[in-house]
């Protein structure tokens, strides 16, 4: 009875509560700037009198529901706009009012550059207002573009952007420069190296659904690091909370050269699918810092070691991929608190994971050297076919707190903490024929990556003139790859019955360990001077200081059969040959090689300060300035290749440069924008191309090496661009640039027995002019309602000259640069149906992943260069709200499946005279189709 009594009550309460709400109305609307059109995001609306408001969304939109009928007055505000009242607002009951805002800035006078630093830029029509607004020539994309492209890293974001390209999935191509030409930092502070060859900030670290913004800023300025020649590129996490929400993304997805075929996993740990190592692949922590490899006096010791120093599994894991499809997850948190009288705290949380499979089957990958003119046939060291299969596993989080006591001030902690995990097995089968053999190979590789980066950061406006911002730093890198195994047998090459026997001295494994810190410190100061004159200049100053450090550590080892033993051993499976009957010293036992060459420690203490100056003059602006930077590098090396002796010695470079710049902006009308910039900027040595240390790479089959003789490259840059906005939304720039480089840093190698050793080397100049195209506008004009199309391309031409006493190198282009690269998306957006979807195209022309050598004293490049030709590439995507909170995504990339393929062409005169071409595939793959659904809950 008292059950049937409180349903009926609750059956009352519901009724009278809907009653209530049918008798209430709600007003909506959009709030946007007076001057540029763009929505303003979390202002806030008001019912004057009342508790009742709220704030403008991320699109700038506001709904105020369950408000009584009646006439009402709207209070709206927000930060550095004119405070306005709405009259006469008329709510009825069951009806929603709209109400459509403008509100006007309270300083129309600001500079741009000045208001470049404020704006939010994660929707596309602030972004392009952001790039109009700007003294700087910069480009770039926000997080609204991205939900377009379903991009899911930033690797893949940042090549939509013009003049940019991605190498190997992962490193940075701007303006034909590869990724030691360019600078990158995550909210304003540097980030380290992930790779241990060259700085390479790897792009795939970064989740997309944690990005605000990237923007690439292309002419040098007094506040940036000088050291950069194709882009600075700033990347910007998702801001502190606008509103309270929580979104929830579950997705999943294949790749069609993976789905339902064969797949192999190398031995794994516990944590893989966590993108850590468990310690399954570590050294057991009583092995000795350096093993005694002398077998009479340590015979104890090396056979405890090779039994219980490191794994014994040599199996793999074989299973049909069709019931592992690709998993991905991510949640995330905004809250918003207001303490106090305006005093708000903002909090933004997220977390994110992965876990993918990837196959590449039937890789053709060879080693060539110079053309065999005599037989005219390729002359290949190495010739193979590759399977390789990829698990990865990919963890992240995102911590940014923010806090606004007033105002004129503004404290801002944000956090990125990122791990990678991917355990690759590669089985290689194919011919040797400097060597005579037949070969069979497999590569254990387990890769992490850990990258963890912090600032801390203020903003301060002292009055209506004078301003100054603050940020410092910490970042952290982290590369490990325990226990990378690689197996070889062999056999006779013309003995097609002979069994494959197990060559153990190549029978290695590697233990490589990769850290790098980095400390920053920057503040800025600017100050605007009114004059009655009308000259009206902004001063900037300031000062950054970084500190750099940098441990790489490896240990290797091989097999050796002890000479009493069965020599038929090694005709054995690999797991009978390390079985616990045969691992020891009276069988096969582990012999240390480690040099300690290879190893280094490195640190650079940068200090910088600069001075700048704004002017504006009518419609004209100059903003110039220099900046001056101390650079001290420092280089640890063991002098001795034995691994007994730890002697040091220490390489140093001290230097002071100037970097003068010139920014200057015409605006031509409210539309139309000409810049011209001038600036000099510096390329310097890493610290693993001054390090003589050696890593054999399994993919080039080769060596890279260090050069301690490397110099400075310095670079002279010219940009102009012509920018013309149609409306709201829409733009078009066309750029040119000039860069002349003295002493660029390029790859170089050399022949030793068997093949090559990669190196780095000095040229004399380099000369990079090329020409950008940027171009978003809405098809309505010729009838297309709904439709946009986004257009960027570059067109790019380099040459390096190398000292006519080199007989060895040859005038090319730079290393990566592709000599053109077209983007170009068309998307369809229907608000009535809540449906946007997008078909993008990518392709971008051959460059060089590979030089090539000349023979000394021929006219013919003995070894050509090595080219990536160019791909189609093509996406469609799709983005549909369902019930207001659902969220439903998908997208097919690379539908047309074009193969990558690396080329070398040899030319050649022949015996009759004749000019000759012969192309050669160096490497070629299918990499396969991506298919991809997700389904988001927002609240």
């Amino acid at each position: 009875m008292e059950i049937k009594k409180a349903s009926i009550t609750l059956f009352i309460i519901a009724i009278a509560t809907l009653r209530a709400l049918a008798q209430t109305g709600s007003i909506q609307g959009t709030i946007t700037d007076k001057t540029t059109g763009e929505t303003l995001i979390g202002a806030a609306v008001v019912i004057s009198g009342t508790n009742n408001g709220i704030t403008s969304d991320l699109d700038g939109n506001f709904s105020l529901r369950n408000v009584k009928a009646g006439t009402y007055i709207l209070d709206v505000s927000y930060i550095s706009y004119a405070p306005k009242k709405i009259m006469g607002v008329r709510v009825d009951n069951n009806t929603a009012t709209t109400v459509n805002i403008v509100l006007e800035s309270v300083n129309q006078q600001l500079e741009a550059i000045v208001v470049t630093a404020t704006k939010k830029t994660n929707t596309e029509v602030s972004m392009i207002n952001s790039i109009k607004a700007s003294q700087l020539i910069v480009s770039g994309i926000s997080s609204q573009q991205i939900t377009k492209t379903q991009d899911k890293d930033a690797s893949e974001v940042v090549r939509r952007i013009p003049g940019i390209s991605i190498i190997d999935g992962k490193f940075i191509v701007i303006r034909g420069l590869s990724q030691r030409y360019n600078n990158v930092w995550l909210n304003g502070s540097a980030v380290p190296s992930s790779e241990a060859d060259s700085r390479a900030f790897s792009f795939d670290m970064i989740p997309s659904s944690q990005l605000d913004n990237i923007t690439v800023l292309k002419s040098p300025a007094p506040e940036f690091p000088a050291d950069f020649s194709g882009g600075f590129v700033e990347i910007v996490t998702k801001d502190v909370a606008e509103s309270n929400s929580l979104e929830f993304s579950y997705g999943t997805g294949f790749n069609d050269q993976t789905l339902n075929k064969a797949f192999k996993i190398a031995p794994k740990g516990n944590l893989d699918f966590l993108g850590f190592d468990d310690g399954t692949r570590s050294l057991a922590t009583n092995v000795p810092y350096r093993l005694n490899n002398d077998i009479t006096s340590n015979g104890a010791q090396i056979n405890d070691f090779s039994r219980n120093g490191l794994n014994n599994q040599w199996s793999s894991e074989n299973f049909q991929s069709l019931g592992r499809p690709d998993q991905r997850f991510s949640l995330t948190l905004d809250r918003r608190y207001t303490i106090a009288s305006q005093k708000k705290i903002s909090l933004s949380l997220a977390g994110n994971y992965s876990h993918t499979y990837k196959a590449l089957h039937n890789m053709e990958n060879a080693l060539i050297g110079s053309y065999d003119i005599i037989n005219d046939r390729p002359n290949y060291f190495f010739k193979y076919v590759d399977n390789q299969y990829n698990v990865e596993s990919k963890i992240g989080g995102m911590f940014n707190l923010s806090y606004v006591p007033n105002n004129s001030n503004k404290l801002q902690f944000r956090n990125n903490i990122n791990q990678l995990g991917r355990n690759r097995l590669t089985e290689r089968s194919g011919e040797q024929f400097n060597s005579g053999y037949y070969q069979e190979k497999q590569e254990f590789l387990y890769t992490n990556r850990l990258t963890y980066t912090s600032q801390l950061s203020g903003n301060h406006d002292i009055n209506e003139i004078q301003k100054i911002d603050w940020n410092l730093g910490y970042s952290l890198s982290q590369m490990n790859q325990p226990d990378r195994r690689t197996i070889s047998r062999d056999r006779n090459i013309n003995d097609l019955t002979a069994p494959l026997e197990m060559d153990l001295n190549d029978t290695k494994r590697l233990f490589v360990d990769l850290q790098e810190n980095i400390f920053s410190g920057a503040a800025n100061y600017q100050i605007k001077l009114n004059h009655a004159t009308g000259f009206n200049p902004t001063i900037k100053a300031g000062f950054y200081g970084e500190l750099k450090n940098r441990n790489y550590d490896t240990r290797s080892f091989y097999y050796i059969l002890n000479s009493s033993a069965d020599p038929l051993l090694t005709l054995q499976p690999t797991d009978v040959i390390f079985s616990n009957d045969n691992i020891g010293i009276n069988g096969v036992y582990l012999f240390e090689d480690t040099r300690n060459t290879d190893n280094y420690k490195a640190d650079n203490q940068l200090v910088a300060g600069y001075l700048g100056i704004n002017i504006p003059i009518n419609r004209l602006n100059i903003y110039g300035g220099v900046r001056i930077e101390n650079n001290q590098m420092g280089v640890t090396k063991y002098i001795s290749m034995d691994p007994t002796n730890f002697e040091t010695k220490r390489l140093t470079n001290n230097k002071s440069d100037i970097f003068p710049s010139l920014n200057t902006t015409f605006n031509v009308s409210e539309r139309q924008i000409v810049r011209l910039a001038y600036g000099a900027t510096i390329n310097r040595p890493e610290f693993r191309e001054l390090s003589p240390s050696t890593y054999y790479d399994f993919e080039l089959f080769s060596f890279v090496k260090g050069n301690e003789n490397l110099k400075t490259a310095y670079v002279q840059n010219i940009d102009l661009r012509y920018e013309f906005y149609p409306k709201t939304g829409e733009m078009v720039t066309v750029a040119l640039f000039y860069k002349n480089f003295e002493n660029p840093i390029e790859s170089t190698y050399y022949e030793n027995a068997g093949g090559y050793t990669y190196s780095f080397t000095n040229a004399k100049s380099a000369n990079n002019i090329g020409a950008e195209l940027d171009f978003k506008k809405d098809l309505d004009v010729i009838g297309l309602k709904n439709f946009s199309l986004s257009v960027n391309a570059a067109y790019i031409n380099s040459k390096v000259k190398f000292d006519d006493s080199n007989t060895l190198e040859h005038s090319r282009p730079m290393q990566g640069q592709s000599p053109y690269l077209i983007n170009t998306g068309l998307f369809y957006q229907n608000e009535k149906l809540n449906l946007s979807c997008g078909l993008l195209y990518n392709v971008i022309g051959e460059r060089i992943v590979g030089v090539g050598r000349r023979v000394a004293g021929n006219s013919n490049i003995s070894v050509p260069d090595i080219y990536e030709r160019p791909r189609n590439l093509m996406d469609f995507t799709f983005n549909v709200k369902v019930f207001k909170r659902i969220n439903i995504s998908g997208a097919v990339k690379n539908l047309l499946n074009q193969s990558v393929e690396l080329q070398q062409t040899a030319t050649y005169t022949d015996a009759n005279g004749a000019s000759q071409t012969r192309n050669q595939t160096k490497l070629k793959y299918n990499p396969g189709r991506n298919f991809s659904i997700s389904l988001a809950l927002k609240f």
